[in-house]
């Protein structure tokens, strides 16, 4: 756990095969929700995307190697954000994770998140028994000069959003037709392809929530979106208790 974060009781959300604009969405709702007070825990949303391209606040455009006429023909769009970083491929397979944070009250600054979301990344692969690590002057995790996690984070008046993404038994075809991460000629890997086996979804989501409970600081508890949906409109303080 990082020195400087309490431990706060926070929500999970374990959504299902999302479409990427609809977590958006999701996600400026609860920004908004944190910065008026009227939704005091932190949020934990994971999840897998229906097939997306993102751009980042880096650009990416120029990073893109293929006619946009091959999206098209797949079906693929590509969805500008407010997330650092440039251009990357979010599909089934991947976890994606959107820690939802008052960064202020946990005396974290936008590197330590990063730090974090790395690390939780690390400690869950390691469990699976992939070792993955930092690469010095980069982002995310890797396995020698291969790409296996992303981090890409936005932060508005001390909350965070956005966050990881964890290749898992991701369809790795659409990175190359982009550089990934605006960076030519990387090669992304997911961990199936390293393990040499199949790696459930459930077991990476079990402990991707293990360690950002570890490295956050969290006690969780899992609520449907529904369930939030209408506690939003309450207090919703007493009527969460931590998971044990």
């Amino acid at each position: 756990m990082l020195k400087s974060a309490p431990k706060d009781l926070a929500i999970l959300l374990d959504l299902p095969i999302t479409p990427y604009e609809e977590a958006w969405r999701l996600q400026q709702t609860l920004v908004s929700a944190k910065k008026t007070n009227s939704l005091t825990e932190d949020i934990l949303i994971i999840c897998e995307h229906q097939p997306v391209f993102t751009v980042g606040n880096k650009g990416g455009e120029q990073h893109i190697r293929v006619p946009f006429t091959l999206f098209r023909r797949k079906g693929i769009p590509v969805f500008q954000t407010e997330r650092g970083g440039s251009i990357t491929f979010h599909g089934p397979g991947q976890l994606v994770g959107y820690p939802i944070l008052d960064l202020n009250r946990k005396g974290l600054g936008p590197v330590d998140l990063v730090w974090a979301l790395e690390e939780i990344m690390i400690k869950a692969c390691s469990d699976l028994g992939v070792s993955v690590a930092r690469l010095p002057g980069m982002r995310g995790v890797w396995v020698d000069d291969m790409k296996v996690g992303s981090v890409g984070i936005a932060i508005s008046k001390g909350i965070s959003y956005h966050g990881f993404s964890l290749n898992v038994m991701l369809d790795l075809e659409p990175f190359s037709w982009i550089d990934p991460c605006g960076l030519p000629g990387v090669t992304v890997t997911n961990l199936a392809t390293l393990a040499g086996a199949e790696i459930p979804m459930t077991e990476i989501k079990k402990l991707t929530v293990k360690y950002a409970k570890a490295v956050l600081g969290m006690e969780v508890k899992a609520l449907s979106l529904d369930y939030l949906h209408d506690v939003l409109k309450a207090d919703i303080q007493q009527r969460i208790e931590p998971l044990s």
